[in-house]
């Protein structure tokens, strides 16, 4: 078990980490990283923080990276890996998310970094600060959630969207394992600016690499 502690800032409200794990403790899954417990501690006053914040703690599932670390090894050292490889982290990701999608709940942020692994070869899908469920009140979202270059055209439109922009995000972790690189990366010049990026992806299914 290891411990995670959150940040919260303007994009990490508690809000979020609440939901987070209200999530990942009531949805335990083959391939979802288990959270054992929560908690909050305030360190005490010393002379370098006489008024220090409260920290908010989440007991995890021990894991030994992610998907994004692998890729940037292999580039870095040249390494192929094979096609077995790819389909393995991709089953396992997409047993995850359809996991989720029983439940209702949108990841909405699927992308390599979220999908870790372990010592015993384990896949499993992390990080829920974004997911939300979907109620019968409630069944489609609108508001602008995820990483840029992994986020569907209807998500970066504020359009209606419910579970399928996570199949969307999944494609493009599938694209990125395959070729090692995220899509779009390639264009020149690449846009320096989030509105950008985001119409960029509007344009629709990214081009393949002719291999």
């Amino acid at each position: 078990m290891i411990g995670k502690m959150i940040h919260l800032t303007g994009e990490v409200t508690q809000e979020m980490v609440a939901n987070e794990i209200s999530i990942m403790m009531m949805n335990q899954g083959q391939d979802i990283i288990e959270c054992y417990d929560s908690l909050e501690h305030t360190p005490k006053p010393s002379p370098k923080e006489p008024h220090p914040k409260k920290q908010l703690w989440m007991m995890m599932e021990p894991m030994s990276g992610d998907m994004e670390k692998v890729i940037n090894h292999c580039n870095d050292t040249n390494y192929e890996y094979g096609e077995d490889f790819i389909s393995y982290v991709c089953y396992r990701t997409i047993q995850g998310i359809n996991f989720l999608h029983k439940q209702k709940i949108v990841h909405r942020d699927i992308k390599s970094d979220n999908i870790l692994y372990n010592y015993k070869g384990e896949i499993k899908l992390a990080d829920f600060g974004f997911a939300v469920t979907l109620t019968e009140e409630k069944n489609m979202h609108n508001d602008v959630m995820g990483t840029l270059l992994y986020m569907a055209p209807e998500l970066c439109s504020g359009e209606n969207y419910a579970l399928s922009v996570d199949i969307w995000s999944f494609g493009i972790m599938c694209l990125e394992l395959a070729f090692k690189r995220r899509p779009h990366e390639d264009v020149v010049p690449f846009p320096d600016e989030p509105l950008k990026i985001l119409e960029l992806i509007k344009k629709g299914t990214p081009k393949l690499d002719k291999k």
